[in-house]
């Protein structure tokens, strides 16, 4: 069956305004095959409670949901979290992340 883009858009805003505290998991787990569009509604929900946002940053630490897949805009929210705790983990991730792409164009600094 297969299920289109404004059935996905409606699911994530309806779990938006649960309050299951499964939310999370269920959003993590369809982010491999969900498009970048739904992408950026997910993280929109998970970012909209401090308790999802930590999901979400567990999520980007143990490598399940790879970290070059947050988008400028997103990378910019998390790192303006009020909540010191998870904006200080957002930091740690997203600074791991820049390295490695410092390490890369420092590599091909010399093709310039």
């Amino acid at each position: 069956m297969i299920v289109t883009i404004a059935v996905q858009q409606a699911a994530v805003a309806a779990l938006e305004r649960s309050r299951d505290s499964r939310v999370p998991e269920l959003l993590l787990g369809v982010w491999r095959t969900a498009s970048p569009g739904l992408r950026n509604e997910i993280l929109d929900t998970l970012l909209s409670r401090p308790l999802w946002t930590s999901a979400l940053l567990s999520a980007l630490e143990d490598g399940c949901t790879p970290v070059a897949e947050i988008g400028a805009t997103h990378r910019r929210r998390l790192v303006e979290l009020k909540d010191r705790v998870l904006r200080g983990r957002a930091e740690a991730i997203l600074a791991s992340v820049g390295s490695t792409r410092q390490e890369v164009l420092e590599r091909y600094r010399p093709a310039l």
